[in-house]
C-alpha cells in the first residue's frame, strides 16, 4: 500500500491542509451532507464538484476532476487563517482543528489540566526540561516520569549484574574486550 499521509483513501476533503497564516488545520468532511456544509463554508460548488465525483471512492478522488477538487480546497485554505477556517467549518458542523505546535500544547488548557506535561532532569546535560507525561494515566496504575532518558551506558553495569546475573569480574572483562564502554 502506497503512504497517503494524513489525507483520506476513501473520501474528500480529508487532509491536513496549510492556511494562509502558515499553520495547518486538519479537516474531515464524511459523508454527502457534510461534504455539501463543507462545500456551502467553502464557497465551493457542488455543480463544478459534485460528491460522488470527487468526494468519495479511490478511483474518483484520484481522478482528474477529484484532484482539481483537492486543489481547490487548498487554494480556499491558503487564502484564509487557521481560525477563519475552523470559524466557517465550525458554523456549518464540519470536522475541522488547528494542528497544534508544541509550543500551542505546552499552553493549552485541557493538556495542562490533564497534566500532560513534566517537567525532569535531563542525564546527560543537567539541565531541566519539559517532556511529555504518560498519556492516557491510568486510576489504577497513572504511571511517572521518575527521570530522564539515561545517558548513553548509564544503566549497563546495573543491568548487566543485577538483572542478568554478570559478575564484577565478567563486567571488567567486557570493558577491556571492548564490548561496553
Amino acid at each position: 500500500i502506497k503512504r497517503s499521509g494524513n489525507k483520506g483513501l476513501g473520501t474528500q476533503p480529508w487532509n491536513m491542509y496549510k492556511t494562509g497564516d502558515g499553520q495547518y488545520v486538519m479537516i474531515g468532511a464524511i459523508g454527502h451532507k457534510v461534504f455539501s456544509r463543507f462545500m456551502d463554508a467553502a464557497g465551493l460548488s457542488e455543480v463544478d464538484f459534485p460528491y460522488v465525483e470527487v468526494g468519495t471512492g479511490k478511483e474518483n478522488i484520484n481522478s482528474e476532476k477529484g484532484k482539481l477538487f483537492e486543489q481547490a480546497v487548498c487554494d480556499w485554505c491558503s487564502g484564509h487563517s487557521a481560525e477563519e477556517i475552523e470559524s466557517a467549518l465550525r458554523s456549518h458542523k464540519v470536522a475541522c482543528s488547528k494542528v497544534n505546535s508544541p509550543a500551542d500544547c505546552l499552553v493549552n488548557p485541557q493538556y495542562i489540566a490533564r497534566k500532560d506535561f513534566v517537567n525532569t532532569i535531563d542525564e546527560t546535560t543537567g539541565m531541566d526540561i519539559t517532556v511529555v507525561g504518560i498519556i492516557p494515566k491510568m486510576s489504577k496504575t497513572p504511571g511517572m516520569i521518575w527521570r530522564g532518558a539515561p545517558s548513553l551506558g548509564q544503566d549497563t553495569e546495573r543491568i548487566l549484574t543485577d538483572i542478568l546475573g554478570y559478575s564484577e569480574n565478567d563486567v571488567q572483562g567486557f570493558r577491556r574486550m571492548g564490548i561496553i564502554n
